[in-house]
């Protein structure tokens, strides 16, 4: 990353909006292409007084991120670093998301960037978690954009989710070569197929994974619960490793040949027992990131229950996409199915399973539409005592 083109292609991410310190931001990148170190510090430091002046939080953001390329680009690291923080509070003052997650993976490029300089692991261990939650970010990000219609900055996220995805797993296959990073154990022991869904233990594919992140706090088989987006951990892929106990990978029947195996975006862990005998309560699943599954197959979804709230929750159940309708259904029966109905079509979908709902085993969500946050691919499974 330490070259001239890849920070001024993270610095082009910004929007292309005017702003009271646009002229000293350019001064400074000519400056730092020139290699006129001392140049592009002071126009910097005056971008940011002018900011300050006018009291413009976005413009302050940007100044500082073009601080930030001066002192990455001279290894100046400290100094980097905490520009990247005050220009994540910043745009956080004025609730600019996209501002925030460019500031974050300039803090995380910049923790990859110390360890190559510095051979210090423990830097790329941070550099994972920020990417990872900079990761959660954006890609709620360009969910909103999609939902909006606004292709353009829904095509912008997505670009930076893909470098994202690609340092990310660069750092992680960096760190489980570090000496702090590498497993000490031999991979758990094969288990019998079983009868249900699921079936034997990881194919080959998986130990080319070294770490997968833990995603938030947990995910809901019986009632949702609240979103969080952030990274709580890793996991090894080898030993699958949580709280000091060896957990046996067992994979989704039906998954273990698909391509996307390979790449298991995040762990979850799961509360409830709406997905019994499947998934029992307190169970990590292990998710490939996706937006679309098979009707019938397992997913994380999130959705919001009443129109005028932002808050997301997750839960964890059989999806079906039908014609009018999408069904949430768990694997215990006596937990109730949700059904998810636009309004022109809510009568019709009511009659259909009146039965259902006179028992008390249905609820139907009107104008709520979910979105899948991925297919869960596995469940780590303690090991039975023989």
């Amino acid at each position: 990353m330490s070259n001239q083109y890849e920070v001024q292609r993270l610095l082009d991410q910004l929007d292309r909006v005017d702003n009271v310190t646009s002229d000293l931001n350019e001064l400074a990148d000519r400056s730092r292409w020139d290699g006129k170190w001392t140049k592009a510090h002071k126009y910097c430091e005056e971008s940011l007084n002018l900011a300050r002046a006018f009291n413009d939080a976005r413009s302050e953001g940007i100044s500082l991120l073009h601080g930030w390329a001066v002192h990455v680009l001279q290894k100046d690291f400290e100094k980097a670093i905490d520009f990247c923080h005050r220009s994540r509070q910043a745009f956080d003052r004025v609730v600019d998301s996209y501002g925030q997650v460019l500031a974050m993976f300039s803090l995380g490029i910049t923790y990859q960037e110390w360890e190559v300089d510095g051979h210090d692991p423990t830097k790329l261990r941070e550099a994972l978690r920020i990417y990872g939650q900079a990761l959660e970010v954006v890609c709620e990000l360009k969910e909103r954009f999609d939902f909006s219609g606004n292709v353009e900055k829904a095509g912008v996220c997505q670009r930076l989710i893909t470098e994202m995805r690609e340092r990310f797993h660069a750092v992680a296959t960096l760190y489980a070569r570090s000496p702090i990073g590498e497993e000490k154990r031999e991979p758990s022991p094969q288990r019998e197929p079983r009868k249900g869904d699921v079936v034997g233990e990881v194919s080959p594919e998986l130990p080319r994974l070294r770490l997968v992140p833990i995603c938030g706090d947990s995910a809901a088989a019986g009632d949702a619960l609240t979103v969080r987006d952030n990274i709580m951990g890793y996991l090894s892929a080898n030993e699958f490793q949580v709280e000091r106990e060896t957990l046996t990978l067992q994979v989704i029947q039906g998954t273990s040949n698909e391509p996307h195996v390979r790449i298991i975006s995040f762990a979850m862990k799961v509360t409830g027992e709406s997905m019994k005998p499947t998934i029992q309560d307190g169970e990590y699943i292990l998710v490939t990131k996706q937006d679309r599954v098979e009707n019938g197959e397992i997913a994380v979804v999130r959705f919001r229950r009443d129109v005028g709230t932002e808050e997301l929750q997750a839960t964890v159940k059989r999806y079906f996409q039908e014609k009018d309708h999408i069904l949430l259904q768990p694997d215990n029966e006596d937990v109730k199915w949700t059904i998810f109905v636009g309004e022109k079509n809510e009568n019709t979908v009511k009659n259909r399973y009146r039965d259902q709902l006179e028992a008390g085993k249905l609820e139907i969500l009107v104008d709520l539409a979910p979105h899948i946050d991925g297919k869960v691919v596995g469940i780590l499974k303690r090991k039975e005592v023989e």
